[in-house]
């Protein structure tokens, strides 16, 4: 077998890991002494003994030993030993192979997964929370002035993994102490240039104040290792050591010069940004740039901006997709609704194709001033460090008189037509930690470009960057702004005057307008010489397109060299220009000074809890340690909003975890899911190796949470995680979810879920995808129900990975057991109804929002032909009747109660302990609640229920009932009386109620009598003796 070495350019993956080999007796002694060389070689350590802290198992497919059974129950992987000889065949530009293609499956996990449908997850994390322990006294310290210091390239893709800085107050001198853990990504190692991948610094600055002169004395020392671990309990340890020395406090405010390296200085953007003292020139452009975009919107709508919600924007974004593909007029309609305009900016959007281009533009405004305003709480007179600061962008001023400032003005210069003239006023130069670390550096043919847009486009340009255009031109049938000639992309130009055409003036700066220089990699570009609209990426084996200038040479539709990339990580902003472009601006204008509200102090504070951590790295539970992060939790701030999640994930992917085990971290994400840079944190967990095997738990905080960004978070982990809605409706269930995703942590993941339906689509049927659409992923007592309406399918193949491992099962139906019923056509109705209501049907919010309403209406038709309850639908029950059947349903029938009053003997109200309630109280609250009753029904309940009150009352003596059986039986009467009019059941009824007064009158006690008197006459009910009866009675003959 042919094998040729790899570049040790780079470093291995086998470097620094414990590997044991459990090959078969097919393997030779000189191959694996071979094979023990080369592991040996790219620095692996080779163990004969089996531990939890083995990484790798290399194996063949056919090997079934102690060893193997061992490491199954120890949750370590096993390799084929086929990855090594393929890492050894790669060529030498190819340096990183996809190792969980050759991880051997468990043959008892399958065949029990294909029996039963589950997986064991019995010893899967035994080892989970277990750490390598390293001696960090036999680790050796570097001062930086040694003579044979290991060589570290900190200048061109290091970065901060970890960074702290203390300060030590004392009578006459100021301690500085910084910690820095310095780490160059796997893909950026060069051995030719560092002999290791991770450095400590460890930095002590003594500054003693002695008159007017400061004395400094600095102490620097270093660590090398390749081992992260290793490095992270060294920086945890002198972390430790200084925070618990006396009169030492942790600092982030402003720091003093020459304190840290200039990595921590050039990478510590937010920080930068915190406390940068900005200079007037900056301040005037970015007040100029917010009351020109927040005046923008505030002229053209006539709503306040601050009052459109995300939701809302979502929505009219879908509505303008779906109007590009419709040019449906209620759609048109639709948008204005949801966006209100002034009358004079209402426009025909069905007539007015270009109009529909601006107003996604307006949309995507929307967007930004949501985002950057977030910050500001839409106040225009904010203080300009909190605008500032809100932009998450670097921004200084270049002075005129340096290199840099020159190059730019040749640059500029050298690209103006000669009928033209270009002023430059100021250079600015930015920066933005997503573009930089983003940006493809490999990539070749890299080049300094221009970049044009109106003055109110920059708000957004200088908060998320550069980027793709939402619609193709063809879609639209017009002629874009950049004209679109080549496609769906992100235009440059070499030219100045060719930029400068898509560029606004200033209207709060008269005569002024804003140029980007951007570093653009074009890689192998394909050039152009007509027309190639449809593009949305360029030819197969090229990064990007040129389109040629026309020239005597060369006979092009183009006027001027275009440039179009179609991946946002080929372009980084560098400059802002801000120009005056004779003959189209006044060159002499003179500017008034923007009124600029600066911030009581001059920078402002970086807060205690941004992007800090409680612990330095993982802990154990104590009780110290609980205490610990309960009071940094409790003292933590809710504030300023749009969550920058990107630096925080983005300095964690920098080390993988500490844990021995091969399965990653758990995150655990409280937000309400407005995140900045979203796509950016996607791409960071998709394709960042150290967070392979990451988890991401999402909690939806607030009742105006983002849930598609959150749950597309969780689903965006390659490990796997899990979102959860925390409605403020009902709290009482948030302790049970929290202690499920507690759980849920503890055990494996199964992800990258997809069924393979051997069948034939229902064309007849419009909504024929499966539901749900895209699977969450499963733990451990979750069930997965998935349906789908597909014709003729008595097999469906489900693909699962979890841990790396990948498992397949079919299931079979026979045509033999096929029934006949509509139970399975609801399930699956209502399974498709709760997709769209609740899942994920696409990754881009507006699509997602867009399917939604081009379905509505086969929704509607698929609960109703189903019966199946929706959003948009539901079902009243109409009872129809004829003469015949109406005459039936008025024949009295028998009633349940009049069935258990006729065989009563001994009515009791109530059976049982009622506590301190006595009989007589819960008798009269019976009337009380009967006679309210009464008198709040109807008609038609009267009628039906007055009598069973009445039967209810012969039960109670009036003694008994005092006030409460008086009260309802004079309310009886006058049902009787005024609502049904039946004169003489009420006369009857009151003749009885006066003639059981009087017989309760004569078997009652003397004090009885009296109390029912005085009741009668304060119902002035005249109660007469049996002489005065008689007496009465012969007068009146």
């Amino acid at each position: 077998m042919e094998q040729t070495l790899t570049s040790d350019s780079f470093l291995s993956p086998f470097h620094g890991k414990t590997i044991v080999l459990e090959l078969g007796r097919e393997t030779g002694f000189k191959a694996k002494q071979e094979l023990i060389n080369y592991l040996r070689e790219q620095q692996a350590n080779i163990s004969y003994i089996l531990k939890a802290s083995t990484d790798y198992v290399l194996v063949t497919n056919n090997v079934d030993t102690y060893k193997t059974r061992r490491a199954k129950h120890l949750g370590l992987p096993l390799i084929n030993v086929e990855y090594v000889y393929e890492y050894r065949r790669l060529p030498s530009d190819q340096t990183s192979l996809d190792i969980s293609k050759y991880i051997i499956k468990s043959i008892e996990d399958q065949e029990n997964f294909t029996k039963t449908g589950t997986i064991s997850v019995t010893g899967l994390r035994v080892n989970i929370s277990k750490v390598n322990k390293f001696d960090l006294n036999k680790i050796k310290l570097w001062n930086w002035d040694d003579a044979e210091l290991p060589r570290f390239d900190e200048s061109t893709h290091c970065e901060i993994g970890k960074w702290a800085i203390f300060k030590e107050t004392n009578d006459n001198s100021d301690v500085f102490f910084v910690l820095e853990l310095q780490v160059i990504p796997e893909q950026y190692y060069d051995r030719n240039t560092s002999d290791y991948r991770i450095r400590f610094r460890y930095e002590k600055q003594t500054i003693v104040e002695g008159g007017q002169q400061q004395d400094r004395n600095v102490l620097i020392q270093y660590a090398f290792s390749d081992d992260p671990n290793e490095q992270q309990q060294l920086f945890a340890s002198y972390y430790n050591r200084v925070v618990t020395m006396p009169r030492v406090t942790r600092i982030r405010e402003m720091l003093p010069d020459k304190l840290g390296s200039k990595l921590l200085l050039r990478t510590l953007f937010t920080h930068r940004i915190d406390t940068q003292i900005l200079d007037e020139k900056v301040c005037q452009l970015i007040e100029s740039i917010w009351i020109e975009s927040i005046g923008d919107l505030n002229k053209m709508l006539s709503v306040p901006p601050e009052s459109i919600t995300l939701k809302t924007i979502i929505e009219a974004e879908a509505t303008l997709l779906e109007l590009r593909s419709t040019n449906d007029p209620v759609a048109a309609h639709r948008f204005y609704s949801l966006i209100p305009h002034q009358p004079q900016y209402y426009v025909d959007l069905v007539k007015n194709r270009r109009i529909l281009i601006e107003k996604i533009d307006l949309c995507q405004m929307l967007r930004d001033m949501l985002t950057v305003n977030e910050l500001t709480n839409w106040n225009i007179k904010a203080p300009i460090e909190a605008k500032y600061r809100a932009l998450k962008c670097h921004i200084e001023t270049v002075d005129s008189s340096t290199l840099k400032f020159k190059n730019v003005a040749e640059l500029i210069q050298s690209s103006t037509n000669s009928s033209e003239k270009i002023v430059i006023h100021h250079v600015f130069n930015v920066t933005k930690q997503t573009d930089t670390l983003n940006f493809r550096t490999s990539l070749s043919h890299q080049r300094l470009l221009f970049h044009g847009s109106k003055y109110a486009n920059f708000l957004g340009i200088l908060s998320r960057g550069l980027t793709m255009p939402k619609m193709v031109v063809e879609e639209l049938g017009v002629v874009r702004t950049d004209i679109g000639c080549l496609g769906y992309g992100i235009y440059f130009s070499d030219s100045a005057s060719t930029s400068l055409k898509y560029t606004t003036p200033s209207t709060t700066r008269p005569g002024r307008r804003l140029l980007c220089i951007c570093q653009v990699a074009l890689g192998e570009s394909a050039n152009y010489y007509s027309f190639s609209p449809n593009l949305i990426k360029p030819p197969d084996g090229f990064h990007s397109t040129h389109g040629v200038k026309r020239t005597e040479e060369y006979r092009s539709m183009f006027i001027d060299n275009e440039y179009a990339i179609y991946q946002l990580d080929q372009q980084r902003l560098l400059y802002i220009v801000e120009v005056s472009w004779a003959p189209n601006d006044a060159l002499n204008i003179e500017l008034e000074r923007l009124p600029i509200v600066h911030h009581q102090q001059h920078a402002l504070k970086l807060s205690e809890n941004d992007n800090d951590e409680c612990f330095p790295i993982s802990t154990p539970t104590t009780k110290e340690n609980l205490d610990k992060a309960k009071h940094f939790v409790l003292h933590s701030l809710v504030h300023r909003g749009n969550t920058d999640l990107f630096s925080v994930l983005h300095r964690y992917s920098l080390l993988p975890s500490l844990t021995s085990s091969k399965f990653g971290r758990q995150f655990i994400l409280l937000s309400d899911g407005h995140i900045h840079d979203f796509k950016s944190i996607l791409t960071l967990l998709n394709h960042q190796s150290t967070m392979r095997y990451d988890r991401l738990f999402t909690c939806a905080i607030g009742n105006i949470a983002d849930k598609h960004s959150l749950k597309q978070l969780a689903r965006g982990a390659c490990g796997g995680g899990f979102a959860t809605i925390f409605d403020s409706n009902y709290r009482s269930k948030w302790k049970t979810k929290v202690l499920n995703i507690l759980e849920q942590i503890r055990q494996p993941c199964i992800t990258s879920i997809s069924i393979d339906w051997h069948g034939q689509l229902d064309e007849q049927q419009k909504l024929n995808m499966q539901a749900p659409k895209i699977i969450r992923p499963l733990f451990n007592g979750m069930r997965l129900s998935v349906y789908r309406f597909i014709q003729n399918c008595h097999k469906a193949t489900l693909i699962a990975t979890i841990d790396g491992q990948e498992l397949i099962t079919t299931v079979f139906s026979s045509a033999i057991t096929t029934t006949k019923g509509r139970m399975l056509h609801c399930l699956t109705t209502r399974a498709i109804i709760d997709d769209y209501e609740n899942g994920l049907l696409h990754v881009d919010e507006s699509e997602n929002e867009l399917m939604k309403i081009q379905c509505k209406q086969d929704l509607i038709d698929l609960s109703i032909k189903h019966s199946v309850v929706s959003e948009y639908t539901s079902f009243i029950a109409i009872e129809e009747r004829d003469a015949k059947t109406d005459t039936y349903i008025r024949q009295p029938g028998i009633r349940l109660l009049d069935v258990m009053l006729d065989r009563d003997i001994d009515l009791l109200p109530y059976i049982g302990w009622e506590g301190d309630v006595s009989k007589i109280i819960s008798i009269k609250q019976k009337l009380i609640d009967a006679r309210m009753s009464l008198e709040c029904a109807s008609i038609q309940s009267k009628k039906e229920t007055i009598t069973d009150i009445e039967k209810l009352c012969e039960k109670i003596s009036y003694r008994t009932g005092d006030d409460t059986k008086f009260d309802m039986m004079i309310s009886l009467i006058h049902t009787y009386r005024y609502s049904l009019n039946e004169y003489e059941k009420a006369n009857q009824l009151e003749t009885k109620m006066l003639n059981d007064i009087k017989i309760e009158m004569r078997h009652a006690t003397t004090e009885e009598r009296q109390a029912l008197q005085q009741q009668c006459d304060a119902k002035n009910l005249r109660i007469t003796s049996d002489e005065q009866y008689v007496k009465e009675r012969k007068y009146s003959k």
